[in-house]
């Protein structure tokens, strides 16, 4: 048969979505034509429309173990408090001078996680390295730069000013650096 005698793939979807095609006369006659009415006229409720996919059954179980846990379970946002700051630390008489003052640690915590930060002023801004410890891989976001750690989970990074704002963030979960501000108090 030429291809001009075939049913079209409009007509046939017709045909299948109507259940009409038993009593057509050309898919009587013609085998190619009934054999895509047969697979259309089987898939006839999907046909046309995007298939809904079956999550696997790990993700259906995890899904219902959240409806299952309290608000305070489902939170995954920590603060992390400024635990240690040595610009807060007085510092001997003997030791005082521009090369303490322009050197500061930082060290936070957040339940057993730990953030360590050393900052650096330099003549064109700051130098930062910090350490983060924790089980998953973390991104350091100091205001609008984003620090990802090197091989050895060190962040390294340069800014003309300190940040106002950081903050760790994985797949799981966001932890806040909080109380840090870089306003050096002149010891007593």
């Amino acid at each position: 048969m030429s291809r001009a005698k075939h049913l079209s793939r409009r007509e046939l979807i017709r045909l299948a979505r109507t259940g009409a095609g038993s009593d057509h006369p050309h898919l009587a006659g013609c085998e190619e034509c009934r054999e895509a009415y047969e697979v259309l006229a089987r898939f006839h409720p999907v046909v046309g429309r995007d298939p809904l996919p079956v999550p696997p059954a790990a993700v259906i179980k995890a899904a219902k173990a959240i409806g299952r846990q309290s608000a305070v379970e489902r939170l995954v946002d920590l603060v992390a408090n400024l635990v240690f700051d040595s610009w807060a630390s007085p510092v001997p008489v003997g030791v005082r001078g521009p090369a303490i003052e322009a050197n500061r640690r930082v060290h936070f915590r957040a339940d057993d996680l730990t953030f360590e930060l050393r900052a650096e002023k330099r003549p064109r801004g700051w130098s930062f390295v910090a350490q983060f410890s924790g089980d998953e891989p973390f991104v350091l976001q100091a205001d609008g730069d984003v620090v990802s750690a090197d091989d050895l989970g060190v962040y390294q990074w340069q800014s003309v000013r300190p940040p106002r704002r950081l903050s760790l963030h994985s797949a799981t979960r966001s932890i806040q650096l909080t109380g840090l501000t870089w306003k050096r108090t002149k010891p007593s």
